[in-house]
């Protein structure tokens, strides 16, 4: 699973994606990013058209800087 965020606190203005593992309730994140960039475009044609992800858009309770997930 991939959460994609823009403008989190430790990265302003950007988007990053987080990979995060699925080992039990909790999912797990990777210690390192996964990918940072200033384009949401870049991210979609990472996830879609490199690696055959799904999106899902954020759910309306999730953290405001949270986009969505990839799956």
């Amino acid at each position: 699973m991939y959460t994609v965020y823009y403008s989190p606190t430790d990265y302003p203005g950007e988007y990053v994606v987080r990979r995060f593992y699925i080992v039990g309730p909790d999912p797990v994140p990777d210690k390192d990013l996964f990918l940072r960039t200033n384009s949401f475009h870049i991210v979609r044609a990472k996830m879609e058209n490199e690696m055959g992800k799904i999106f899902f858009h954020r759910s309306p309770g999730d953290d405001p800087v949270i986009v969505g997930t990839y799956m």
